[in-house]
């Protein structure tokens, strides 16, 4: 109980702080090589705490071969999150080291599914700091729909009665069953008995989990970070990639504001910023066009120009302004 006081009124405020910071990490966020005070107070107190546990001053029946306490567990989930946000190793802190593995060794099988959003998360983050080294499609697309559907929209772009359902007030995981029960019924026979046996199948598959695998339009992959209505982080290749060769695809969503001031979030429609990472060098004008038709299955409209003006049915024009840049890069 002594140490978990002691993180309590020590580090977890610590931690709280790089969680608000990467919460909202994004691939547009300035990368910054120097350490912030934050970041020098947080070494200064796992070396602290390295020390106290080492001179006795708490103590942890784990280091005596007794199953883990829940002061141990918390202390391997901060520094898991903390190794993820800064990168250290934790060798430097050899005591908390010790009780971080054997915690992990003995939750094993649990620590796997826990530990799977830091691990997925990094990949993200890892993926950001790699920015300026890689070959990337970059496009700004705007939809009527709030965010929150356009988030299911390119998850799941075949059900086209889930894009209607998706912007009622209807949760998530009722959406969730109500397409998988939808698409039993379209891959069912047809009313004429023959259904679709004679139509060529193509794998589809959908995931709405951290860690969940997808195969979507000849796409095929992992999802990394899923915030609803708001960021999905996917790792992915396609057909006829080279052999293993994966990029990350960054979808982040934004809601515009609404000419009517009494409209909820999300109304004036969505504005969503896309990055692909790694996309193989010769292949960048092909997955460009790929995207450019993707966008116009869920009914998007991708802006190129400095200046554009968009229409959406039944509402007014929108004045877009954004920097100017080319569509793809690719880096020497």
């Amino acid at each position: 109980m002594q140490m978990l006081s002691w993180m309590e009124n020590h580090f977890q405020g610590l931690v709280a702080h790089h969680w608000h910071r990467i919460k909202n990490l994004s691939i547009h966020t300035p990368i910054s090589r120097e350490l912030d005070r934050h970041s020098v107070e947080l070494f200064e107190r796992l070396k602290e705490l390295d020390g106290l546990l080492r001179q006795g001053f708490f103590t942890s029946p784990l280091l005596e071969g007794e199953g883990p306490t829940i002061a141990d567990v918390a202390l391997t989930c901060y520094v898991s999150f903390c190794q993820l946000v800064e990168g250290f190793t934790v060798s430097a802190y050899p005591t908390i080291q010790r009780i971080c593995s054997v915690v992990q060794a003995k939750m094993a099988r649990s620590w796997k599914a826990l530990n799977l959003e830091y691990e997925r998360f990094a990949e993200y983050v890892v993926s950001i700091s790699k920015r300026d080294n890689l070959p990337r499609v970059s496009h700004a697309v705007f939809f009527q729909e709030a965010p929150h559907t356009v988030y299911e929209m390119i998850l799941d772009p075949e059900n086209d009665i889930f894009l209607f359902l998706a912007s009622k007030t209807i949760s998530t995981k009722t959406n969730a069953k109500l397409k998988r029960g939808l698409k039993k019924l379209n891959d069912g026979d047809g009313a004429d008995g023959t259904g679709d046996g004679e139509k060529e199948k193509v794998p589809y598959q959908i995931s709405l989990e951290v860690g969940g695998k997808f195969n979507v339009h000849h796409r095929q992959g992992v999802n990394l970070v899923l915030v609803p209505g708001s960021k999905i982080v996917q790792t992915s290749g396609r057909v006829g990639w080279p052999e293993g060769h994966h990029s990350t695809e960054i979808f982040e969503l934004n809601p515009l504001p609404s000419s009517n001031p009494s409209a909820g979030a999300g109304a004036g429609g969505t504005r969503l910023l896309f990055t692909q990472m790694n996309c193989p060098l010769a292949l960048l004008p092909e997955s460009d066009g790929i995207w450019d038709k993707f966008w116009k299955k869920i009914n998007g409209v991708r802006v190129t120009d400095v200046q554009q003006l968009v229409y959406f049915k039944g509402r007014t024009a929108n004045q877009v302004s954004l920097p100017s840049s080319s569509s793809h890069s690719r880096t020497n």
